[in-house]
């Protein structure tokens, strides 16, 4: 007859055993006390929250020195000062005010270490639009008054639609740099809106009739050869058509 014995347990299967209750029995406990360990951590945030509600210091980030040790200074004033929507609203209408340049304007409280952080995009003008009031036209095509970037930049004639997009912004930008370089000299854009064909005027009084936003420079050094052609066999200012470029093709006619 067989004798029975019973399996001991080694003493490494026991101590595992012993680590799983004893991670149950803490599981168990942090279940039964959650609720008021997440009120007492609530109240503690409630508190600190409520101890960095007025506002410590200013952080401007706009990529520019100047310009944010200038907002920093703007907004000095609001330093011990709680941080409400009111607050908020006076930062954003200073900037579309007194800063219209700047887009993607961020206006953010930190309420855990009380730092108001003001960023965005300084915006570069382009061209500058005619008319009695100085304006601009930035990179994105937006216009903006009451700023002076000085004029050293092409002049956009424009009476109806006058509605841009960074294209247009781009292509006004490389036009006047490569007009200058390349000897040419234009005189201002007339811009009649999108749908209709974007004319550029030159100093002596001819018209060119420029087509899309491409091959500016391949536009301006065959230009250069037209006009100069033409000048022994038309009198005067021309027209120049542009818009079959792309084919190998250039009108010229005399301006009527």
């Amino acid at each position: 007859m067989r004798r029975r014995y019973k399996t001991k347990l080694r003493f490494k299967q026991k101590k595992q055993i012993a680590i799983r209750f004893l991670i149950a029995v803490i599981c168990g406990i942090t279940i039964l006390f959650l609720p008021q360990l997440w009120k007492k951590a609530s109240h503690f945030a409630k508190n600190k929250l409520e101890f960095s509600k007025n506002i410590s210091s200013i952080s401007a980030d706009f990529n520019q020195p100047d310009m944010d040790r200038e907002i920093e200074r703007e907004f000095s004033y609001l330093v011990g000062k709680a941080f409400n929507d009111e607050s908020s609203a006076k930062i954003k209408t200073y900037f579309a005010q007194d800063k219209p340049f700047i887009s993607d304007l961020s206006v953010k409280y930190n309420r855990f270490i009380g730092t108001l952080s003001i960023s965005g995009k300084l915006e570069k003008p382009c061209a500058i639009l005619e008319g009695e009031e100085k304006s601009y036209i930035l990179s994105s095509g937006k216009i903006v008054r009451n700023s002076d970037f000085g004029d050293d930049f092409i002049l956009v004639s424009c009476k109806d639609s006058c509605s841009f997009n960074s294209s247009f912004a781009s292509f006004s930008k490389d036009l006047y740099s490569l007009s200058h370089k390349m000897g040419i000299e234009i005189d201002r854009i007339l811009y009649d809106g999108k749908m209709k064909p974007l004319r550029i005027m030159l100093k002596d009084g001819s018209e060119i009739l420029w087509g899309n936003y491409m091959f500016t420079r391949e536009k301006i050094e065959k230009l250069i050869k037209v006009l100069k052609d033409s000048s022994s066999k038309i009198e005067g200012p021309v027209k120049a058509d542009l818009r079959f470029f792309e084919s190998g093709k250039i009108i010229v006619s005399k301006v009527k």
